[in-house]
């Protein structure tokens, strides 16, 4: 099955923001350098790709396209046969798999079965916005743990800079943080965690703090999008 690197998945708004292009800009141009570098590296046994947030695995399946192992890490177990449907559907057979767990806490790496230094990239986007500091830093810890020396870190984070800031606080619930935005929890406002919106000197320094150098960072539109390698 074909993908086209320019399809936007229709996400259904929540109540009080988080809606119209925050959700729908998906298919922009970090996504598609991200595929276009995985693509120029020949797959090697042992190589992994891991899809920080994967939700449904439409990004994991274009990941896998590109002829590398991917695994797919979120927190929702709603997302798991969703996820495994996805990879059915495909005209051919790729090497992914899906664990449920929150990525800032070691036993869900450790459930991955990938062996430290072995990932050649991680993708985060838009999952680590939904995490408080603390886990942040501990899942990116996780993440330099998992790279191989020459690996990298792709992300895209929420700029303290988007417009109308305040209508996407409190966007999901506190245990679904990154994971995806589900219907039957669009309701539960009681049950909100708001979002960490960050400025690109912010980022920098706690990508520092983990290990990592920040090779490309740039604000557009309502997000920081670039990629990091192992200091």
């Amino acid at each position: 099955m074909s993908i086209d690197p320019d399809t936007k998945p229709v996400l259904t708004p929540i109540p009080g923001g988080f809606g119209g292009n925050f959700a729908l800009d998906h298919g922009d141009d970090i996504h598609n350098r991200a595929l276009a570098w995985l693509k120029t590296i020949p797959y090697q046994s042992g190589d992994q790709v891991i899809d920080l947030g994967c939700g449904f695995g439409g990004f994991t399946l274009k990941a896998a396209q590109t002829h590398h192992v991917v695994t797919g890490i979120d927190i929702t177990p709603e997302c798991a046969v969703p996820f495994r449907k996805t990879m059915e559907n495909a005209d051919a057979q790729f090497r992914t798999d899906i664990i449920i767990g929150n990525m800032a806490e070691k036993e869900t790496w450790q459930k991955t079965s990938i062996p430290p230094g072995s990932a050649i990239a991680v993708m985060a986007f838009r999952s680590l916005i939904w995490m408080p500091v603390d886990d942040l830093k501990k899942t990116l810890t996780h993440a330099h743990q998992a790279l191989q020396p020459s690996g990298r870190l792709w992300f895209s984070i929420l700029s303290n800079k988007a417009p109308c800031i305040s209508d996407h606080q409190n966007c999901l619930p506190v245990e679904k943080r990154h994971g995806v935005i589900l219907p039957k929890y669009q309701k539960a406002l009681n049950m909100l965690q708001p979002v960490t919106p960050y400025n690109l000197e912010e980022w920098n320094a706690i990508l520092t703090a983990s290990g990592f150098n920040l090779v490309e960072g740039k604000t557009h539109k309502w997000h920081i999008k670039g990629c990091a390698t192992k200091a």
